[in-house]
C-alpha cells in the first residue's frame, strides 16, 4: 500500500514513541527503510532516548539507524527562553515570569510544557498548584507506567511503603530480588 501510494505522491510517515514498539514492528519498519530507494516516502520516527535504554528495541533501533544509514537528530529538553517564547506564541500573557516553574514542574519535556501551557490557559489559572493535567499529559504518563518492568513496579511498590530512607539494601530486606538489580533499576 505505502509503495503503490508513493507512486503517485511523495509521502511522509510519522512514526512517534518508537520506545513502545515492539521487535515485530521494528523488523517491518526495518524491511520498509530498506526499500526506501525504490520510493518516494519519508519515514520519521520519534522516540525518547531516556526511555529508550531500557526498551526492549532499543539495540534494534540503534542497528537500523546504523544499517540503513539514516540521521539521527537528537533533540534536547527546552530552555527556559524556549519556554518563555512558547508562551508568548500561545499568547498566554499572564503566564509570563513561570518559565522557571513550568520548566521544573515538566522537566522541560516539550510535550509537558506545551500541554501544561494549554491546561493553564484552558483553566485560566496564573500558577501550578491546583492545576488539572490534560488528557493527553495523563495518557503520556499512563503509557510509561504501563512500559515499566516487572521488576521495577515492584521495586517501586516496595520502596513507596518504606518507613526508612529508600536504598537498595532496605528494599533488598523486603523483597526476594538481587541487590545489584535493585541498584540498576533504581539507577
Amino acid at each position: 500500500l505505502i509503495y503503490k501510494c508513493s507512486e503517485y505522491k511523495q509521502l511522509t510517515i510519522f512514526l512517534d514513541d518508537l520506545q513502545l514498539a515492539d521487535r515485530d514492528s521494528i523488523d517491518l519498519l526495518q524491511y520498509l527503510v530498506s526499500r526506501i530507494s525504490q520510493v518516494q516516502v519519508l519515514f520519521v520516527g520519534a522516540y525518547r532516548s531516556t526511555s529508550l535504554h531500557k526498551s526492549q528495541v532499543a539495540d534494534q533501533l540503534e542497528q537500523l539507524c546504523i544499517e540503513e544509514n539514516l540521521t539521527t537528530i537528537h533533540l534536547d529538553a527546552l530552555e527556559t527562553k524556549a519556554i518563555a517564547k512558547l508562551i508568548e506564541a500561545t499568547e498566554a500573557t499572564k503566564l509570563s515570569g513561570l518559565e522557571s516553574e513550568i520548566a521544573r514542574f515538566t522537566g522541560s519535556n516539550p510535550l509537558f510544557v506545551s500541554e501544561t501551557i494549554k491546561a493553564l490557559k484552558e483553566q485560566n489559572k496564573s500558577k501550578l498548584s491546583g492545576l488539572k493535567l490534560t488528557r493527553r499529559c495523563v495518557q503520556s504518563v499512563t503509557a510509561r507506567i504501563k512500559a515499566i518492568d516487572p521488576y521495577a513496579t515492584t521495586i517501586l511498590a516496595i520502596a513507596a511503603n518504606l518507613d526508612k530512607e529508600i536504598s537498595a539494601e532496605n528494599i533488598a530486606e523486603n523483597c526476594d530480588i538481587d541487590q545489584g538489580k535493585i541498584k540498576d533499576t533504581l539507577e
